[in-house]
């Protein structure tokens, strides 16, 4: 989780330096009182003047422990009045003896206000996309596009990936996930639905309900799989696939070994939070992803050396407690 953090942290940096047009303001978060152990993109701001101009790194805005003192500047360089309106035009030379106005000897007039020419877009070699990207298909709800998310609903979704991310498997005796375990996780990674310790607590106690359906269960339960196979949790990958590159995170890739004379299997396990009730609406939601896990299992199985017909992979709804299989296996 912290080199996840970490690499989080170094990614915005790199696209806030590298983006701005105009002007870049930085506000730093306090690394807490730990802050010589934190791996955080603002620590690596504050500790490295060398990423910067160092003219302008104004060190006494910190304390003798490195930490940056409350409504401090730390670094400030370039025109802060950037904003301002443009400078005026100089005066348009004066017109010749003919009362016209300036000309080379091309008879070009040289009064004129010069075209700006806007720069070209970015454009990257290889186009990128994310297997979140093909959900849906090439059908896209306009209406869902631009409803705005409801409050929380991101921070739950990263939340309850989390949980399940530090579990490689359940416990032999069945026992779920430590409540205190997962409450300590949940201030972590979701600081602000943690405001509401009720709500994050009462998220908690459905977890394990959650991994008690027998078909969210197996996905998780050692003794359902051939002795041998591993488990592989936010698996990343970056291939090349149908013209461009294709980058993402598998939540869940299981490796079973080859048994009785037939070749290793695939399995991705994809978890979903969204709440569906009726079996025509979980068919409708596994219908949206299923473009998505598609793109998962050629990723995954051209990188394991695994043939298609041998990769499988599950999308899992965890408040249905039901499991859709995709792929050749399914």
């Amino acid at each position: 989780a912290r080199d996840a953090e970490l690499r989080d942290g170094l990614s915005a940096i790199y696209v806030a330096f590298t983006r701005a047009r105009h002007a870049l303001h930085v506000i730093l978060p306090p690394d807490g009182k730990n802050a010589s152990q934190a791996r955080t993109g603002a620590r690596l701001l504050r500790e490295s003047p060398g990423l910067v101009d160092d003219a302008g790194f104004r060190h006494e805005a910190l304390d003798a422990k490195g930490r940056l003192l409350p409504g401090e500047l730390l670094f400030s360089a370039g025109d802060p009045a950037w904003y301002g309106p443009p400078a005026p035009r100089p005066p348009a030379p004066a017109a010749g003896p003919t009362g016209d106005a300036a000309a080379d000897s091309l008879g070009r007039s040289t009064s004129a206000a010069p075209v700006p020419l806007a720069p070209s877009p970015r454009r990257r070699l290889v186009p990128r996309r994310t297997p979140s990207e093909l959900e849906g298909g090439d059908r896209v709800s306009l209406a869902r596009l631009l409803r705005p998310p409801p409050t929380g609903a991101l921070e739950r979704g990263t939340l309850v990936h989390g949980w399940l991310e530090d579990v490689e498997w359940l416990a032999p005796d069945g026992s779920p996930p430590a409540l205190d375990a997962l409450l300590e996780r949940g201030r972590e990674l979701a600081p602000v639905l943690a405001r509401d310790l009720a709500a994050l607590e009462a998220l908690a106690r459905r977890l394990p309900g959650w991994l008690e359906a027998p078909e969210v269960r197996e996905t998780l339960d050692q003794s359902a799989w051939p002795e041998g196979t591993t488990v592989q949790r936010e698996r990343p990958f970056v291939v090349r696939d149908q013209g461009g590159l294709l980058q993402g995170i598998a939540d869940r890739v299981l490796r079973i070994p080859a048994v009785g004379g037939e070749g290793p299997r695939l399995v991705v396990v994809d978890w979903k939070t969204d709440r569906v009730e009726g079996e025509g609406a979980l068919e409708a939601r596994a219908d949206h992803y299923r473009p998505q896990m598609e793109a998962y299992l050629r990723a995954l199985g051209g990188l394991e050396g695994i043939p298609p017909e041998r990769v499988e992979g599950r999308i899992v709804f965890l408040e249905a407690g039901r499991v859709v299989r995709v792929g050749s296996l399914a």
